[in-house]
C-alpha cells in the first residue's frame, strides 16, 4: 500500500504462467503480523533480546560474516529469501477477481516484501526480484504512513553494506548500486527495539 492524495491505494502486481491468457487474481487481506496479538511461543522467537543477538554483526563492523551466511538476519532464510513474506496463510481471502492476458510474455518474478515487520514499506523500484550480475540497480523505497527518518541499507551477499539516501521530495530513500555479487541482495532498516529487520530481498544471477 501507498498513501495517494491522503488515501491509501494498493497497486497489485500479477504474474501467470507463459502458457495462461486467463485466470483469477485473489486478494487476500487484514491487520500487519507485527500488529496481530502474539501467540504463545511468539514472545521468545521475536524478543528484541534475540533480535540483537541474531543480527548482532550489524552493529560490529570487526566482525562480517562469511559469505552467502543469511541466516544471521531475522525473518530470511539460507537462501536469503524472506520467510514471512505474506501468503495465502497470512490474511483471509478478500475478492476474488478474473484477469485475461493480452499483452506479450513476460517472465518476471515480483520482490517479496517481509510481512512481518512494525512498518509498512512501498518499492518503486526495481519490482523485479532477480538481477544481472553486473547490473546498475536503482533503488526508490517510500515509507507507508510514517513522518520519522529511518536508516535503510542493502546487504550484498558477502556482508557489505551500503546506506540509502533521504529524499525531502517524496520522503522517500534512493540508492543506485552496482550488483557484483550473486546470491540474496537484502534491504534492512533499523528498529528501536528489535535492531535491524529485513524489508525485502533480490536475487542475483
Amino acid at each position: 500500500c501507498m498513501d495517494y492524495r491522503g488515501k491509501r491505494m494498493v497497486k497489485i502486481l500479477v504474474g501467470v504462467r507463459a502458457a495462461d491468457t486467463r485466470g483469477l487474481i485473489k486478494i487476500y487481506c487484514g491487520t500487519r503480523l507485527a500488529l496481530q496479538p502474539k501467540r504463545l511461543g511468539d514472545e521468545t522467537a521475536s524478543s528484541p533480546g534475540k533480535a540483537h543477538k541474531v543480527l548482532g554483526f550489524l552493529h560490529n563492523k570487526d566482525k562480517r560474516p562469511s559469505a552467502h551466511d543469511y541466516t544471521r538476519i531475522k525473518d530470511v532464510d539460507e537462501e536469503g529469501r524472506i520467510k514471512t513474506a505474506a501468503t495465502y496463510k497470512t490474511y483471509p481471502l478478500a475478492c476474488i477477481l478474473p484477469v485475461v492476458h493480452r499483452g506479450r510474455n513476460n517472465a518476471q518474478t515480483f520482490v517479496q516484501l517481509n510481512a512481518a515487520i512494525p512498518n509498512e514499506f512501498y518499492i518503486k523500484e526495481p519490482t523485479d526480484g532477480q538481477f544481472h550480475l553486473g547490473e546498475s540497480v536503482n533503488f526508490h523505497l517510500l515509507p507507508v504512513g510514517e513522518e520519522r527518518l529511518f536508516h535503510l541499507q542493502l546487504r550484498s551477499p558477502s556482508g557489505q553494506q551500503y546506506k540509502f539516501v533521504y529524499q525531502p521530495a517524496d520522503q522517500g530513500y534512493i540508492l543506485r548500486h552496482p550488483v557484483k555479487e550473486r546470491g540474496a541482495w537484502i534491504i534492512v532498516y533499523h528498529t528501536d527495539t528489535d535492531g535491524w529487520l529485513p524489508i525485502a530481498s533480490y536475487n542475483c544471477v
